[in-house]
This record gives C-alpha cells, sequence and structure tokens, in this order.
C-alpha cells in the first residue's frame, strides 16, 4: 500500500510539470503574439471585424534615429513614397462634396451605420460649406466646423452645421489675428480636449475629423495623439503642407505663383514632420486614399532627380476602433 501511494505521488508530480509547461508555452505564445508587426495584427483585426476589404503592402516609416541621420532630399522622397501609397483598400470611398479641396474622401465601409448618430468635427473652412453640406444631405450627422478667420455677419450658415469661431492648436490661448485676415484683432484657439471637452463629447468617438489648417496640422497632431484624444477619432480627413513652408506671388488681385521660404510650416522641422505621419501610424491610421493638389507646392530634389508634391490631401481609417 505504501509504495503504490508513492507511485501515484510521481504521477502527480509529471502531470504539475506538464501543466506547468503548458502555461509557459501559453504565455511565450501570448508575448510572441504582442510583439508582431502592426501590419500582422491589422490583418487579424480586419479578418475579425469585417469592416475593411484588406490591408495592403506598403511602405513604412523608419524609427527616429534613421529620420534623423536623413538630408533634406531623402526626407521629401520619403514623405512621397509614404503618402502616395494606399496602406489599405476601403471598398466603399465617397467624395463629400465637391472635387476641389473643399470636398473630402470618406471611407463607407461602416460609416453607414452609424447613420442619424455621427458626429464629425471640421477644422478651417473659410465658409465653404460643401463638405458638411454633404455629410448633413446623406447622414445626418451632428456636424461641428470651425474657423476663427472671419466674421459671421452677412454669413448664411448652413442646415445642420454648429459654426464656432474657434481654431485648432495645441495650446488654449488668444493670438495675434494675421495682417491680411482682419475680421478679428485675435483669434481664440484650442486643444482638441479642451474642443471636445467643452461640447461635452468626451465619451463619444468623432467618425470623421477634417483638418485643413495650413500647415499647423504639424504642432496640433502631436497633442492630439499625446493626449489620447485620437482614440476616439474614426476616420482623418488631412490637407498636408510638406517641408519649407511658401509664400503666394501676386499680381494685382491674382495669385499667379508661389516661392518658397526658409522657414517650414508650423515650424516644425522636416524630419519631426515625418515623425507626425508615423506616429499616425503607429496609433492605427492607414491611408485609404491619396491625392495631390495639383499645380501647388512642387519642390524639386536631386536625388533622385524628381519633383515631389508638397501639397496632399489624404484620408485615413483608424483600424483599431
Amino acid at each position: 500500500m505504501w509504495s503504490f501511494k508513492t507511485k501515484m505521488s510521481k504521477y502527480q508530480k509529471v502531470g504539475v510539470l506538464i501543466c506547468t509547461l503548458a502555461v509557459i508555452l501559453y504565455v511565450l505564445t501570448f508575448v510572441m503574439e504582442s510583439y508582431q508587426r502592426p501590419e500582422t495584427i491589422k490583418v487579424k483585426e480586419l479578418r475579425k471585424r469585417r469592416s475593411f476589404c484588406n490591408g495592403s503592402v506598403h511602405f513604412l516609416l523608419p524609427d527616429d534615429t534613421v529620420i534623423d541621420e536623413m538630408d533634406t532630399d531623402t526626407l521629401y522622397d520619403v514623405f512621397s513614397r509614404y503618402t502616395t501609397r494606399q496602406q489599405i483598400r476601403c471598398c466603399n470611398i465617397s467624395r463629400a462634396g465637391s472635387l476641389d479641396t473643399f470636398g473630402k474622401n470618406i471611407c463607407l465601409d461602416y460609416f453607414q451605420k452609424v447613420r442619424g448618430s455621427c458626429l464629425v468635427y471640421s477644422f478651417g473652412s473659410e465658409f465653404h460649406f460643401e463638405f458638411e453640406n454633404s455629410i448633413w444631405k446623406d447622414f445626418k450627422c451632428e456636424i461641428h466646423t470651425f474657423d476663427p478667420s472671419h466674421s459671421t455677419n452677412g454669413v448664411q450658415i448652413p442646415k445642420g452645421v454648429n459654426f464656432h469661431l474657434i481654431g485648432l492648436s495645441d495650446n488654449d490661448i488668444t493670438i495675434p489675428a494675421p495682417e491680411s485676415l482682419k475680421d478679428f484683432t485675435t483669434w481664440p484657439i484650442k486643444r482638441l480636449s479642451s474642443i471636445r471637452r467643452s461640447l461635452r463629447h468626451e465619451k463619444r468617438y468623432i467618425d470623421i475629423l477634417k483638418i485643413d489648417i495650413e500647415g499647423f496640422e504639424w504642432k496640433v497632431l502631436p497633442d492630439v495623439i499625446q493626449s489620447r484624444d485620437l482614440r476616439y477619432v474614426r476616420q482623418i480627413c488631412l490637407e498636408i503642407h510638406f517641408g519649407f513652408r511658401f509664400e503666394n506671388v501676386w499680381s494685382g488681385n491674382r495669385v499667379v505663383d508661389y516661392r518658397y521660404t526658409n522657414s517650414t510650416w508650423g515650424n516644425v522641422t522636416i524630419a519631426n514632420q515625418l515623425k507626425v505621419l508615423r506616429n499616425l501610424y503607429d496609433n492605427g491610421f492607414r491611408i485609404f486614399k491619396s491625392e495631390p493638389i495639383a499645380g501647388w507646392g512642387m519642390y524639386n530634389i536631386r536625388k533622385p532627380k524628381k519633383s515631389i508634391n508638397t501639397l496632399i490631401e489624404i484620408s485615413l481609417v483608424n483600424i483599431y476602433n
């Protein structure tokens, strides 16, 4: 009887060892999956949700140390290669508004499901409401448009649009108005987190975030990422102004050309502009549509010898919500 108990104890030890090895194997598998490339995780996510058609093989931006070593021509070349390639295929792309820069591309793969309860923020309008009118007509979203640059006196704000004389920034401050835009002597500008809080939207998702703020996207987007407001954004329509800033050349009251300056858009270095795009990617945003703004912002590089379009509209979806 004593030897039988001893034998059973050995079997128990073997069983415990097997169970322990199984647990270790499971933990290792979980850890390895956690360190997969974002693209692998993305494909699993998409298959599970079936919101989008499928992912695309695309060019990835390098890490900070590599970007910091790039010369100006390389930065421009990498920017072009990154922004002109589709990163995810949206099955149903719709143009909200006109075909010019006042209209935007949106992905309807999941957007149709939230008709009537969707939320749209539009920054930078100059009273061109083609985008907002289309969204209201087709989806009846709650729409908030923000632009501090002009007075609303005598302006007919369209039905369905809540207009705010506020700009988007990385700080809650009031700044002097530019000399060329003197409807007001100062402009109030606020962080996205402050705007969401003032509208009591902290717990609501923004279905479309439209940003066209003349180069200051490079200062705003890092704050939106750091504040974690980006987690509540489902897609972004973004007009990018990359690299060195240019000024219009006027003849009378007509713009006839442009010339580059020594300053950068938003006063953010070109390398840091590229890092902002990489951070958007790291936070789940994939380009489904890219459209250069023809005729403006062409920058010539020597290695490789080609012209880079520095003004470009990109539309992105968040694969994580």
